[in-house]
């Protein structure tokens, strides 16, 4: 098994005419919340400041399922906003508090999540549910929270629920990718068909494979967050697809060369490059990518569809909790983690080392989201996958070492401070090779080497 997960970005561009901007930017009304108001939130790709952890994150607040939750770091301010997917109208804003509530917030409204105007202000909130009367349009609202009842912790929701007209139905505004329906329900079929290899008696019981892929090139090119926009992002590293560029597509890393072994595995994996006083430092040799499952229930693990895509991490990101970090490791195992916007410092001897963990359940209807991560979902506390997300996937883990020890001083990310670390997953594997080791490793909970051997 590999090891235990240690750790738990969208830069949106203007594009439209000065005539579309028009029809688009927030104006406040003077109508008001009308009791035939549609719920226009709910399932829409939500967006927070910071997560407790990532067993609640912002999409648990625009669920429709009042036992999960959005909950934030311990910090002040904090916000979680919605997108709408088009301009709406928005009559009145419904707030299901659990018992780390804000006392002082704002609602907000804005039509491209840069410029924000305020429709409702609480300055003695108590908590439990709240429902706000507020009149404006835009495709964006946002809770802004600025004081905590409790500074031992963050604020969270059960539900965050806006009311009003307009908007695009959920899945369908500007950064959805469909997958087609029929095609899917066919590979799902024939991929239950399959019949596994029988493992040995003596089988490591572990639901697990692995690829091992170098570090490829630099750019700053991001073809998930800036597609056929070169040079628009910061700088990447990239490893597996040799040809990774920010006109990628499925059809070219299918096409493309892959440093992997096994060579099925054609995907494209980025990260930040980090930076020693300025210069660039890679992962040392082969960066082990494993795939396995935390589910309960392995056996109902499917292989991630063609071109699915995703992101884990956040690029904005520049303080985060305890349980986002780097760490030191050698002889004597972990001794020491980043904290307080800093790196650790490692002992003569040991490497840096920073694991990222992707989540593992899919809504069975996206290859991808307008932020990158509401068409997946992490597993719930009992092991299974949200009705939101009801298709287990492999859950992917890169385990990174950096040849860094005793100085340790003078680290960047490309992207800011460690806590900014993201990883990004195109997923190009050639589907055979994929599927025979789902079905072969995962689904039976056994433990096979980067050939899918057992």
């Amino acid at each position: 098994m590999h090891p235990t997960p240690r750790s738990r970005i969208r830069l949106l561009a203007l594009t439209a005419s000065a005539a579309a901007l028009l029809g688009t930017y927030l104006t406040v009304t003077t109508s008001s919340a009308s009791a035939a108001d549609a719920l226009i939130s709910q399932g829409q790709s939500t967006t927070a400041s910071s997560l407790q952890t990532p067993a609640y994150p912002a999409s648990s607040a625009t669920d429709g399922d009042a036992t999960t939750r959005w909950s934030s770091a311990a910090g002040d301010p904090q916000w979680i906003q919605v997108d709408l997917g088009a301009p709406a109208t928005v009559s009145s804003v419904a707030l299901n508090w659990e018992a780390a509530y804000a006392t002082a917030f704002t609602i907000q409204v804005s039509p491209d999540a840069a410029a924000w105007t305020t429709v409702s202000t609480v300055t003695n909130g108590t908590g439990g549910r709240q429902t706000l009367a507020v009149s404006g349009t835009g495709r964006y609202v946002r809770l802004n929270a600025t004081a905590r009842a409790s500074a031992a912790w963050g604020i969270s929701l059960f539900e965050f629920q806006v009311f009003g007209s307009g908007g695009a139905p959920p899945g369908t505004g500007p950064g959805w990718i469909s997958v087609d329906p029929a095609q899917q329900a066919a590979a799902v079929a024939a991929f239950y068909a399959r019949t596994p290899r029988t493992p040995p008696a003596n089988a490591v019981r572990v639901p697990e494979f692995h690829a091992s892929c170098f570090v490829s090139h630099h750019a700053n090119d991001d073809p998930i967050v800036f597609p056929n926009l070169p040079g628009a992002s910061h700088n990447h590293t990239f490893l597996g697809n040799t040809t990774t560029n920010a006109a990628s597509t499925f059809d070219s890393l299918k096409a493309g060369a892959t440093n992997c072994t096994p060579t099925g595995d054609h995907a494209s994996y980025w990260i930040p490059t980090l930076y020693h006083h300025g210069v660039a430092v890679d992962p040392q040799n082969d960066t082990t990518i494993y795939y396995g499952s935390r589910l309960v229930d392995t056996s109902k693990v499917i292989p991630f569809p063609p071109g699915l895509r995703m992101i884990v991490g956040d690029a904005k990101l520049q303080t985060s909790p305890d349980d986002s970090h780097f760490y030191c490791a050698g002889p004597i195992g972990e001794i020491g983690r980043s904290a307080d916007g800093k790196f650790p410092k490692c002992a003569a001897g040991d490497v840096l080392m920073r694991q990222l963990m992707f989540p593992d359940c899919w809504d069975g209807k996206h290859l991808d989201s307008p932020n990158h991560k509401d068409h997946m979902a992490w597993m719930d506390g009992t092991g299974k996958c949200p009705a939101s997300h009801p298709w287990g996937t492999p859950s992917i883990s890169m385990m990174l070492v950096y040849p860094l020890n005793t100085d340790t001083d003078g680290i960047t990310l490309a992207s800011g401070t460690y806590a900014s670390m993201h990883g990004d997953f195109f997923n190009a594997w050639d589907e055979n090779e994929l599927a025979r080791r789902v079905r072969d490793c995962i689904d039976q909970s056994v433990k096979c080497n980067a050939n899918g051997d057992f």
